[in-house]
């Protein structure tokens, strides 16, 4: 059963200190319900999450600075490559 992707990034909204992984890339990052381990993917309450590749790279940006506010351009640029300000939509369908 797949868990929905929306149901994780709402965990991941909840702020909480961030604990057991190192940076963005080979680390990993657990609490009570959430694991994702940043380099072969995620799962919510022991069952295997099917995410996008964009939804790990999401995920995993926002797991290894979980409980900081990572500004909406950070984002953008480090998940989708996007190197100026732009207008779009797209990290608030992703995150929906």
């Amino acid at each position: 059963m797949d868990v929905p992707y929306s149901r994780t990034m709402e965990r991941l909204m909840v702020v909480h200190p961030a604990t057991g992984f190192g940076g963005d890339e080979g680390g990993r990052f657990e609490d009570e319900h959430l694991t994702v381990d940043f380099g072969s993917g995620a799962w919510l309450d022991s069952q295997r999450m099917t995410l996008t590749r964009k939804e790990q790279e999401l995920l995993t940006m926002m797991a290894a600075h979980a409980g900081d506010i990572i500004p909406r351009d950070v984002l953008l640029m480090r998940v989708w490559g996007y190197s100026r300000e732009i207008r779009t939509r797209t990290l608030d369908v992703h995150i929906r």
